[in-house]
């Protein structure tokens, strides 16, 4: 089998498809599905990752956290104001586009407005040193898609994590903010047990006058 390396789901594939890349069907994550054999004689995934990048503008990179269609996600550090930040830089591919580019940071600065204890705060959106860049809060924890990886929540539990979560859209939709990609990869369950809802890379404003998104435009994850 081959087990996806950010929530653990296995599947199974045949040995004709090793060494392509895939993307789990339960958190969204990307990987090559290779394997290698342990002392134990298990075959394992292999998880693909780009190089990490030493700096980006201000920001000291740490480690990296993640990558996915539309980009990558890492830990950094913010000297000048002495934080960690979770950093997402999109792929250059992705932003070729001068029109995505402009929607990225205007909506990602938009997201910047909320503030709410189950969203994740954005502190910035900009570009250096040629990339497009979203600065978040660095959250410890583990993403609810990791969490359900083993099975369903405790039922008191996700009725918690569900009314957090409805808090949390509630209060972006009350400033006309839509998140358009809420899944459980993008939830995060920090170290005392509280949910936020995170990644509002690609929310839009619903403000006719601020509006870049094309109708018709599709974005997320498809389902």
């Amino acid at each position: 089998p081959v087990r996806c390396p950010s929530c653990q789901h296995s599947y199974e594939i045949e040995r004709r498809y090793l060494g392509r890349k895939g993307r789990c069907n339960r958190c969204g994550h990307k990987f090559v599905l290779a394997e290698s054999v342990t002392q134990r004689g298990v075959a394992e995934t292999v998880e693909f990752r780009e190089p990490i990048p030493a700096q980006l503008g201000r920001f000291a990179m740490v480690a990296h956290l993640g990558t996915g269609a539309f980009g990558s996600v890492y830990r950094a550090h913010d000297p000048t104001l002495d934080r960690d930040v979770a950093l997402k830089v999109p792929r250059p591919g992705v932003m070729a586009d001068r029109a995505n580019a402009e929607r990225f940071l205007r909506e990602a600065r938009t997201a910047a407005k909320l503030r709410h204890p189950h969203i994740v705060p954005v502190y910035e959106a900009g570009e250096a040193d040629g990339l497009l860049y979203i600065a978040t809060a660095y959250i410890e924890g583990q993403t609810l898609a990791q969490a359900i990886a083993g099975g369903p929540l405790e039922p008191r539990r996700a009725a918690k994590v569900v009314l957090e979560l409805a808090e949390a859209v509630h209060s972006a939709h009350a400033l006309g903010i839509v998140h358009r990609d809420i899944k459980p990869s993008n939830v995060m369950l920090d170290a005392n047990g509280d949910s936020l809802l995170m990644d509002f890379g690609l929310a839009r404003w619903e403000q006719p006058a601020e509006k870049i998104t094309q109708d018709g435009s599709v974005l997320g994850t498809p389902v």
